[in-house]
């Protein structure tokens, strides 16, 4: 079998600690109007970050605040819906996005529901995913559970995106979420030129089980 190369080094003024990277992340912060919020609308501070269809801004089951993002049924014109906010990525970091969710009793269809991580690139001609990692779930009822997903950045990868969404809704009812983070795991950049899906598998459960551990990084 082909080894990689694997470097790691401490990234020293980087990233603080466990630093959230995402912004308004309670939804407090209102966006051009009281159903929009700021930094999760488009063009409002900038163009990295946005939402799709039945997603909107209420004040009905926040965990901290006043306010939370939603995804509602389709009782509100569509039948799916989204979050996402973007920010600079460095290739070879581990990155997890988590976030606490609530339903109502009558949020019936959870087949298709969740949160994930997606990585670009850029240039003149547009946008390239390179790949993405997603925590699908579904038994979201009323009282708050916490999500999570990790990833580690691509090679060319240049801005890092969570995204929160449900699709084929059900006609009642509302997905809500609130106190979203994506952190970059401190201490850790790992270059990869070749990485059997095994190993990278474990390399992201190490990440995750550290993180939920709470255990300092080494």
């Amino acid at each position: 079998m082909k080894w990689m190369s694997i470097a790691g080094m401490v990234l020293f003024g980087g990233f603080a600690a466990h630093a959230n990277l995402l912004h308004n992340t309670s939804f407090e912060d209102a966006g051009s109007t009281v159903d929009e919020a700021h930094y999760w609308q488009w063009a409002n501070p900038d163009v990295h970050g946005a939402k799709w269809g039945n997603a909107v801004r209420k004040d009905w089951h926040a965990k901290s605040g006043s306010w939370c993002g939603t995804v509602c049924g389709s009782w509100f014109g569509d039948v799916q819906g989204g979050w996402w906010q973007e920010v600079p990525a460095t290739p070879g970091v581990a990155y997890t996005f988590s976030g606490w969710f609530w339903a109502d009793s009558n949020w019936t269809n959870q087949a298709d529901q969740g949160i994930k991580i997606e990585f670009y690139s850029r240039n003149e001609s547009g946008e390239t995913m390179l790949c993405d990692s997603r925590n699908l779930f579904e038994g979201i009822g009323e009282s708050w559970a916490q999500k999570t997903v990790s990833a580690v950045a691509p090679t060319n990868a240049q801005w890092v995106r969570v995204v929160v969404w449900a699709q084929q809704v059900g006609v009642s009812g509302a997905l809500q979420f609130d106190d979203v983070s994506l952190v970059a795991e401190p201490g850790t950049v790992i270059t990869l030129s070749s990485v059997p899906g095994a190993l990278f598998g474990m390399l992201l459960m190490g990440f995750a089980y550290r993180r939920w551990r709470g255990q300092p990084k080494g």
